[in-house]
């Protein structure tokens, strides 16, 4: 029977991305979502073997506690890590939509202590609220991103930034008086070929 190998990469052969206020990321990911805790563990301990640093998660995989396991056992100083977390959006899982900010601070601080870290590297707003960013919901997204920003100024985030946001949820972070005092520094969103090169203008309004 045919046995598969793998071999590690050198970490300092992953190409980096350098965000809007500084910060380098690696531009590949090993990625947490759909498992359960115990294969979230086992699949980041074997990224991280073969050579990943970068690891995406969020409060709403439910599997922070083995990612936290795999990062643990792995041997590796928390600054070689480039760690990415997410917090629900607005009215979505555990984060209310009357008390949004204090909400969401709450989810980011069980993170640190599932991903049992004392900061992440890049924590994302992962959904816009549901029924999307009109007048109705951007008061209480602007609430959210202000509670946030407080962390990056605590430094448990040394970057904030948005997963599935769209034009009109940008445009309401802009309402904000003088604009939002961190601009966000990603927008984490599905692209690929069968999309074509700039899917309703997204990527070109984000850059």
């Amino acid at each position: 029977a045919a046995v598969a190998t793998t071999e590690s990469a050198p970490a300092s052969s992953i190409p980096t991305v350098t965000l809007n206020n500084g910060v380098r990321m690696p531009a590949i990911s090993a990625g947490s979502g759909r498992y359960d805790a115990p294969t979230a563990e086992a699949a980041i301990a074997a990224a991280l073997r073969v050579g990943f640093r970068a690891i995406d998660d969020a409060f709403n995989y439910y599997n922070q506690m083995g990612v936290g396991r795999a990062i643990a056992a792995s041997g590796l100083r928390r600054e070689d890590l480039f760690i990415t977390t997410k917090v629900p959006g607005c009215g979505r899982d555990s984060v209310s939509r009357h008390q949004c900010g204090p909400d969401s601070v709450r989810a980011f601080a069980q993170s640190l202590q599932q991903l049992n870290v004392s900061y992440v590297d890049l924590l994302l707003v992962h959904f816009p609220p549901p029924g999307g960013c009109g007048p109705l919901n951007c008061p209480v997204i602007q609430q959210q991103w202000q509670a946030l920003e407080a962390l990056v100024a605590t430094k448990q985030v040394r970057a904030l930034g948005v997963s599935n946001f769209c034009q009109s949820c940008f445009q309401c972070l802009d309402k904000l008086p003088g604009g939002p005092h961190i601009l966000p520094a990603v927008n984490q969103v599905q692209f690929h070929i069968g999309g074509g090169a700039d899917p309703q203008g997204l990527v070109s309004y984000c850059r």
